[in-house]
């Protein structure tokens, strides 16, 4: 049987055994020196990322064109895991002590009154996002500002990573939510909204639905329907939102103006037009920051 080059390369076994050693240094290192060595590891790994680099390539040459060059896809391709080296460094390193004073990594943020315009009607709201920036910060941030946050998410293949995440979540008054077919997941979601707070979820990716196809740059592809679902549910407003990187390596927060659920009675059209709407404002944001877009399996089919 042949064996994926990527099985028994470091992602599986190396990186995953590192894991403590990372956080370790993350945490003891100044900024600046970690993002230094996230650069030159990427410049070490990056050979051996094949399939998700393939994939990652053929989302861009569908946002960018088939005319993109070589060299711009490798640039691109190189940038945005220099970009998920970040992610991970200036995650993780909000769990150290030291670093209470979330300012030295944010730079702006926009779109603030959208959130307590959405949580006057009393049904909560849902912060959707992408896999796209620091998705993880925005939650701390929000917690901080005194909004109660519940984050759905799926668990990570590496359990270190996963315990450190839970702790970094938990210290800052983040609650969880884990999307998971054998728990009850809706129910959660919908206690938390009923009690009007925050609902944080992504919603570029299928993990346990089936997701319906809708226009997404010029041509089909499926996005799950579980958070147009849950808002048509429950009657909260939808806050696309996201946390991306800017040129001066700090992160912007910007939340999108509210989408309201569409109820006329069709259970199917309703999903379809609500995800639709969800849908252009990720292209918009995703068609900006797609060198911060972490998609590594193909999203279209040509």
């Amino acid at each position: 049987m042949k064996v994926n080059r990527q099985q028994i390369l470091p992602y599986n076994r190396i990186i995953r055994s590192l894991v403590p050693v990372f956080l370790f240094c993350v945490r003891t290192w100044p900024l600046w020196f970690s993002r230094a060595v996230a650069w030159l590891t990427t410049a070490v790994y990056y050979p051996f990322f094949t399939t998700r680099r393939h994939n990652y390539q053929a989302n861009l040459k569908h946002i960018l064109g088939r005319d993109v060059s070589n060299w711009k896809l490798f640039k691109t391709t190189f940038r945005m895991c220099v970009y998920n080296a970040y992610y991970l460094i200036d995650l993780f390193r909000v769990n150290d002590e030291r670093e209470n004073d979330l300012g030295s990594i944010l730079s702006d943020a926009k779109g603030y009154e959208n959130i307590t315009e959405a949580l006057k009607g009393g049904k909560g709201a849902i912060l959707l996002t992408a896999h796209l920036g620091n998705w993880e910060l925005g939650g701390i941030v929000l917690s901080q500002l005194g909004h109660p946050v519940n984050v759905v998410y799926f668990p990570d293949g590496s359990d270190h990573i996963e315990e450190n995440r839970t702790r970094k979540r938990l210290l800052r008054g983040v609650k969880e939510i884990r999307l998971d077919p054998d728990r009850i997941s809706p129910l959660a979601m919908m206690r938390a909204l009923q009690n009007g707070e925050l609902v944080a979820m992504q919603g570029d990716k299928l993990y346990h639905d089936s997701g319906v196809s809708v226009p997404f740059f010029d041509a089909p592809a499926y996005f799950p329907k579980g958070p147009v679902l849950l808002s048509m549910m429950t009657g909260a407003p939808i806050l696309p939102s996201f946390i991306v990187m800017d040129k001066s390596a700090k992160y912007n927060i910007i939340v999108d103006e509210a989408i309201y659920p569409v109820r006329t009675g069709d259970r199917e059209a309703d999903i379809e037009e609500n995800l639709k709407k969800v849908v252009k404002v990720f292209e918009k944001y995703i068609g900006i920051y797609y060198e911060q877009w972490y998609s590594f399996t193909k999203v279209w089919d040509n």
